[in-house]
């Protein structure tokens, strides 16, 4: 809102009053409204962006009770990941180790009738579960998958220096 249009004036201590009126002068009554006034007056907006604020508020707040009730439902799921992300694996079984983390590229992700997530590759073998990847937990009580390579290869240089620290 263009200064010359305001009814309204703020100086730099924060003090405020009304253009050529003394505020003090003003009925008790009408402080409340003058108070408004000047908000509305120092959020700069015209009355139609205002009422479209307020149509985009009214839109997002009903969307966000939307996914409220479908959370309560328990049929909103957040996923870890999504289709064509890469996740890395490393075994944990000493008898099919491999010495780096190993790539695979989620493909799809399936949801279970027993309601497991199931990350799947392009060739139809499955990554792992949704649990052991937010867990960190073994999938397959033989590997665990992480998000990134230098996650994965910390996981993978620790379980080697346990390993080694076995066998001394």
């Amino acid at each position: 809102m263009e200064n010359q249009k305001r009814l309204t004036w703020t100086n730099e201590s924060g003090e405020w009053g009304l253009k050529d009126y003394d505020i003090r002068q003003a009925p008790k009554e009408l402080t409340g409204a003058l108070c408004k006034l000047r908000d509305y007056e120092m959020s700069g907006l015209d009355p139609g962006q205002l009422r479209m604020v307020d149509m985009e508020y009214s839109m997002q707040a009903r969307e966000l009770m939307h996914y409220r009730e479908l959370a309560k439902k328990g049929l909103l799921v957040e996923l870890p990941c999504r289709p064509g992300d890469t996740l890395y694996r490393i075994d944990a079984d000493p008898d099919i180790f491999c010495g780096y983390p190993v790539p695979h590229t989620v493909d799809r992700i399936e949801i279970r009738n027993d309601g497991r997530v199931l990350f799947v590759e392009s060739g139809g073998e499955t990554i792992c579960d949704m649990e052991s990847l937010q867990n960190g937990t073994l999938y397959l009580d033989y590997y665990r998958i992480f998000h990134t390579y230098s996650e994965a290869q910390r996981a993978l240089e620790q379980l080697m220096e346990s390993r080694t620290g076995q066998q001394d």
